[in-house]
């Protein structure tokens, strides 16, 4: 395994506040050994040229991007910016574009991004999450079924299941989705309260969930989690997605305990 730290850390709504070099510069310093690159740092925009000029500095720092973001492949023109960003992901070396997953109308497009991700050495994965086709083990396991590609993976993330009030989110969730996990998200989320949580409260399943730091009490098991990885024989990248909220630790500072939290579990 290999940890990551995701763009996220950094990304306000208005913008990231890091360049990409700053943003590698900062995940090697920290000891990460990979990083995830947002829509600000690499999107169907961005030209070839650009593209190796992200990929200089990741060859020349060891990293390896985990994944890049491609939206959902929902029609012609989405496919089309979904498989150029496949493209890129090719150009940088990345593991994985992420794909949202969120409907069954939709399955066709994503067999055709797997097929092309897969021509160019690139896994598709969608990530265990609210409102997509993947909020809970069944689901996803049911997603898996109708897509039916050797190439389309699940992104394990266990504060999603957390939130959809999953009694199972753990080292049991793991290995029922077992060779289907691709790849692993790690960040906190609890229900709601005012002494850990910060950010402000969002809704699921009308029930109010908070941010919090990884550890904290109703927080995922992350050792529970990691058991289960092992169980399953996993070895890819694992991404720290927590973000950058209002009244939580600086983004240094929280990436700096995400790593502490998360290296010895990884390592």
């Amino acid at each position: 395994m290999w940890l990551c730290l995701s763009g996220r850390q950094f990304e306000t709504p208005d913008e990231i506040s890091k360049t990409v070099g700053e943003f590698l510069a900062f995940a090697v310093e920290v000891g990460f050994k990979g990083v995830e690159l947002r829509t600000g740092h690499l999107s169907a925009e961005t030209s070839d040229a650009e593209a190796e000029r992200i990929a200089e500095p990741l060859r020349e720092h060891g990293l390896r991007c985990s994944f890049c973001l491609g939206g959902e492949p929902a029609d012609e023109g989405s496919t089309a910016a979904f498989k150029r960003v496949v493209d890129l992901a090719e150009v940088i070396r990345a593991y994985a574009v992420r794909c949202g997953g969120g409907s069954e109308a939709n399955l066709t497009w994503y067999r055709e991004v797997a097929d092309y991700a897969q021509e160019r050495g690139i896994k598709v994965v969608s990530q265990i999450h609210n409102g997509t086709l993947f909020e809970t083990v069944p689901d996803s396991l049911r997603a898996m079924a109708m897509i039916a590609h050797p190439n389309y993976g699940i992104a394990f993330e266990a504060s999603h299941l957390v939130m959809a009030s999953q009694p199972e989110n753990g080292e049991e969730a793991v290995k029922a989705l077992g060779q289907h996990v691709f790849s692993v998200s790690v960040q906190a989320y609890k229900a709601y309260d005012d002494m850990d949580c910060y950010g402000g409260p969002i809704e699921i399943q009308g029930k109010q969930w908070g941010a919090c730091l990884p550890g904290a009490p109703g927080s995922p098991d992350l050792q529970s989690v990691f058991r289960g990885l092992r169980a399953i024989g996993f070895d890819g990248p694992v991404t720290v997605m927590s973000g950058a909220l209002p009244g939580g630790p600086n983004p240094e500072d929280q990436a700096r305990i995400y790593y502490d939290t998360l290296e010895p579990l990884v390592g």
